[in-house]
């Protein structure tokens, strides 16, 4: 693409036209293809030594470290209302984007990005975990999560790199076996017993949330483009969250940012989002 004004200057004043002129050749502005993720790592804990899991994850320039300390609670603390869901009653969820993740912080679109991150994190712990498995003693004592999440560096797609830090995270936690004293009112670890890992459901049943970039014009042309870069989520015209598990039968949609979604441009994605999944699923299993 040849233009008469510098690229710099071309970028500030007319970014999305720039950009569109790279999407028509299938390509980003740095050569990276329009469904290419960046560099993935998972790393499993354990890496905070106050938490019995820990993971931290990164996709590209986007760093995220989840630590998980469980703690015993008496029913009577978590029993107190009609309350049914399993992060209401058996985990907690607290994210956050400190100043040295990211140049605007301040500015207000961190919280907000948090605020996504916690609410996502939320949805796939109730899809995963299981509510019994935090039964210590029935109708006296339970297992309760404490789940922090850190964003230690940002330029996008914080949804899929908080993901897969949380489920590196649980994979690695592991709870000491206890057992009620002989009256029956504390709990003693069994040191005979090496931890035990929190039963959850299958890993391949987790389901995997990828955010889609949708690019449209004036006209007809849209184009989708997947691990969007901080400067690509400003730019797109919609971002929608695919929902999806590596049997790619459970398939749901939700917005971050609103715009039109063609049938053909969704037809075109879902093969890639159930690749993409299985290729996650497949990397927490064996890494």
């Amino acid at each position: 693409m040849q233009h008469s004004l510098g690229w710099d200057i071309w970028n500030i004043l007319q970014p999305k036209e720039l950009y569109k002129g790279f999407l028509q050749r299938g390509i980003r502005p740095n050569g990276r293809k329009l469904s290419e993720y960046r560099k993935i790592h998972l790393r499993k804990g354990p890496l905070v030594t106050t938490v019995d899991g820990s993971a931290s994850a990164s996709i590209g320039q986007t760093v995220a470290l989840v630590g998980i300390q469980p703690k015993v609670v008496e029913w009577k603390e978590i029993n107190k209302g009609p309350v049914k869901s399993i992060v209401g009653n058996f985990c907690s969820v607290q994210v956050e984007f400190p100043a040295i993740c990211h140049r605007d912080m301040r500015s207000g679109r961190t919280s907000e990005e948090a605020l996504l991150v916690k609410e996502s994190l939320e949805n796939v712990l109730e899809e995963i975990l299981v509510g019994d498995a935090f039964c210590i003693v029935a109708d006296k004592f339970y297992w309760y999560l404490q789940i922090t999440a850190y964003c230690i560096s940002f330029d996008g797609n914080a949804m899929e790199t908080f993901l897969l830090a949380l489920y590196g995270a649980l994979l690695d936690l592991k709870l000491p076996v206890l057992h009620p004293n002989s009256s029956g009112d504390r709990l003693v670890i069994d040191q005979s017993q090496p931890k035990v890992a929190l039963l959850m459901k299958k890993v391949e049943d987790w389901p995997w949330v990828i955010p889609v970039g949708i690019f449209s014009d004036s006209g007809s042309e849209h184009y989708f483009v997947l691990d969007l870069s901080e400067e690509e989520e400003n730019n797109v015209s919609c971002i929608v969250c695919v929902w999806n598990n590596q049997a790619g039968n459970k398939v749901a949609l939700s917005k971050l940012k609103f715009g039109s979604l063609s049938e053909r441009i969704l037809q075109q994605v879902l093969p890639l989002v159930k690749a993409h999944t299985e290729e996650m699923i497949a990397r927490l299993q064996h890494d």
